[in-house]
């Protein structure tokens, strides 16, 4: 804050006072939110510091539509105490979540200019299982040979999958996201048909939420007979 003063305009006159004045801090001791991220359903927790617990006031917006608030009906005959309370909330769907928080003794509506205020980002993760299968069969046969890979596991879009049958056909590949997978079995079954005898190296690779090229490939041999020969 700056005062000014003397004759004349306020451009002309000097400066007499400065001072300095801070409104509204963002952190306070005592107030924290934890945890702030894991996997669904993910329970938080809000801690707060409280005076005169029967005149304070909080809201928390969770992010997720819920907000949790208290207003009392007055800020008369106010208890001498002091301490910490508490809120907790749980999610049930992954995603990024901003929570708000406002606390103190006045009204709803006039903080967080009094009071103390927190701002935070929960970040909730799927908890899809990790486990995911590729299988070839049969591994040996007459040409012409048909052989199936089948996929198969927990979340089928975060699941990456590679195959390449060796017989210079273009390989199958796909590309799994790293979050937002959906909770449910799959199985997907790839057809290959292979028409002239001879040994083919087959290649795969598959996993859960990583890069198809951060996986290990895997080998394994697929034998087709001449037709008319025994297996």
């Amino acid at each position: 804050m700056v005062l000014r003063a003397g004759h004349g305009s306020l451009y002309q006159a000097a400066v007499v006072a400065q001072t300095f004045i801070s409104v509204g801090e963002h952190t306070q001791t005592g107030l924290s939110l934890s945890p702030i991220s894991g996997t669904v359903p993910l329970t938080t927790s809000v801690t707060f510091p409280v005076k005169s617990s029967n005149c304070t006031s909080y809201e928390v917006k969770w992010g997720d539509g819920t907000i949790d608030q208290y207003e009392p009906k007055s800020f008369t005959n106010c208890n001498n105490d002091s301490g910490t309370d508490s809120l907790t909330h749980t999610y049930l769907q992954y995603g990024s979540y901003d929570v708000t928080f406002k606390s103190g003794n006045a009204l709803l509506a006039e903080l967080p200019l009094v009071g103390v205020w927190g701002q935070w980002t929960v970040l909730v993760e799927d908890n899809v299982s990790p486990d995911v299968s590729l299988k070839i069969s049969p591994t040996k046969g007459l040409a012409p040979l048909a052989v199936t890979a089948s996929v198969a596991g927990y979340g089928e879009s975060c699941t990456s999958y590679y195959i390449d049958w060796g017989d210079g056909s273009v390989p199958l590949a796909y590309e799994g996201k790293s979050s937002g997978c959906y909770d449910f079995t799959f199985k997907n079954d790839y057809t290959h048909t292979y028409t002239q005898p001879g040994i083919y190296r087959v290649y795969t690779k598959v996993g859960h939420r990583a890069a198809l090229i951060d996986l290990h490939a895997a080998g394994q041999n697929i034998t087709v007979g001449t037709p008319g020969t025994s297996q």
